[in-house]
């Protein structure tokens, strides 16, 4: 009985969580860097392989990627202006501007000088701008995997990700699940514990999202109040294990916080 209960609750735990993998369909490119981004749309995350007409490179430790397909997809508009070489990336919602000239690594972001890692190029026609610059401009989150010596994985996302650290069971948790399914572990938050960046028991709604940033997945209740926020890390069909943090909450504050690793 015990052992249905506890996979039933992991159950309704991965039902809160959408995983389309047949949105990671892709075709292998000629440089090994791959991007996948996270676009917003109402409570959940969109992830997408990002499949330019000129493949992203990366040139000594810095990720080329071609601006005006990888800014429309967050919502930026993007003008070239043949004379003087320049482009420019329009948000009409936030009122952000950045304009680029190729060959240099000055940029005016909204009308202010600043300075990027390395210059824009062109290739067949197509501008390159360096990755983490433009998305960290944009408000993203990016994060970055190796996978062998050739190929790259980058997530570029609305929504904040797991780092390692918080996927690491430690003395704050307790393992409800042992020996039940060998492919889901779930661990659960202790009353005076806390995770790993400071999150605890009857912390606000506000506090959770101060410390973790936006989650990939928020659930209400039926007055409106947030139920339960979900993040999640690597959650692509390449890799060995998934990794979840649930938190759920009632009257606004933290009530519980769970763990679930699932290789």
């Amino acid at each position: 009985m015990k052992k249905i209960v506890i996979m039933f609750i992991i159950a309704i735990y991965l039902n809160c969580i959408t995983i389309p993998a047949q949105a990671y369909s892709f075709e292998i490119n000629t440089t090994g860097v791959y991007i996948i981004t996270g676009v917003r749309e109402k409570e959940d995350i969109r992830w997408k392989y990002l499949q330019p007409l000129v493949d992203p490179f990366i040139t000594n430790g810095v990720t080329m990627i071609p601006l005006k397909e990888f800014a429309e997809v967050f919502g930026y508009k993007v003008v070239y202006l043949e004379r003087g070489q320049k482009a420019l990336v329009q948000n009409i919602n936030d009122e952000k501007n950045l304009v680029f000239t190729i060959g240099s690594i000055s940029v005016l972001l909204n009308g202010n000088k600043d300075i990027m890692p390395r210059s824009p190029v062109i290739q067949k026609g197509v501008i390159l701008i360096p990755l983490r610059y433009v998305a960290e401009r944009f408000g993203l989150n990016v994060e970055w995997k190796k996978i062998d010596q050739k190929n790259h994985l980058i997530w570029v996302s609305e929504s904040s990700m797991l780092c390692e650290d918080d996927c690491i069971p430690d003395d704050n948790y307790i393992l409800e699940v042992d020996n039940v399914d060998p492919n889901a572990r779930l661990y659960h938050l202790k009353q005076d514990g806390i995770t790993s960046k400071g999150v605890k028991i009857k912390d606000s709604y506000e506090r959770v999202i101060e410390l973790y940033g936006a989650p990939d997945k928020i659930d209400h209740q039926k007055d409106g109040t947030v139920k339960r926020i979900v993040y999640s890390r690597e959650i692509l069909p390449e890799f060995d294990m998934d990794k979840y943090l649930i938190i759920e909450f009632g009257q606004g504050l933290v009530t519980t916080i769970d763990l679930i690793l699932i290789d």
